[in-house]
């Protein structure tokens, strides 16, 4: 940023003393301190992963104590005031709370102890779908029936399966 004063500026502590040539000062201006929620997603549209890191990034230092109390509770609220070291405020607080969206485990997720695992997204089995109180069906009849829950089957590494039911939050 350049400030620049023209000739006939006076003096503060003189009135009566001018400029009489231009006067050009360079200044360095720091970014708007801002905040930025980031996650991984399976593509631009698609809700956070669940399984994978969701990220708070501020673009300069904030007490640490301001920066612990934020909560992702379905959307990311950040403590009114906010202010980093340098006592400015956030630029972008209008963003502020954020809503916040994590979709479906993805079907594969690795175990770190033998024997591996593979989760498979299941539906809830037959008529009795009382919020998934149910049991699967045996291989390979998939079970079948509608519900804003959802049972997971686990697949061996020996080929068996097994079910348990599980409720998703969105």
């Amino acid at each position: 940023m350049r400030l620049v004063w023209g000739p006939g500026i006076a003096a503060a502590a003189n009135p009566q003393v001018l400029t009489r040539t231009p006067q050009r000062f360079e200044f360095r201006v720091r970014p708007a301190f801002t905040a930025e929620f980031s996650c991984e997603r399976e593509r631009a549209e698609a809700a956070c992963l669940p399984i994978r890191p969701l990220s708070l990034r501020f673009s300069s230092p904030v007490p640490r104590a301001l920066a612990a109390q934020a909560r992702l509770v379905f959307r990311l609220e950040l403590p009114p005031g906010l202010q980093d070291l340098s006592g400015r405020p956030l630029a972008n607080a209008a963003s502020f709370p954020l809503a916040v969206a994590t979709g479906d485990a993805p079907p594969i997720a690795k175990f770190a102890a033998a024997p591996f695992g593979v989760l498979e997204r299941a539906r809830c089995c037959r008529s009795r779908c009382a919020t998934c109180r149910a049991t699967c069906a045996p291989a390979p009849r998939r079970p079948a029936c509608a519900s804003s829950a959802s049972t997971a089957t686990r697949r061996s590494s020996r080929g068996s399966r097994s079910c348990s039911a599980t409720t998703s939050a969105r």
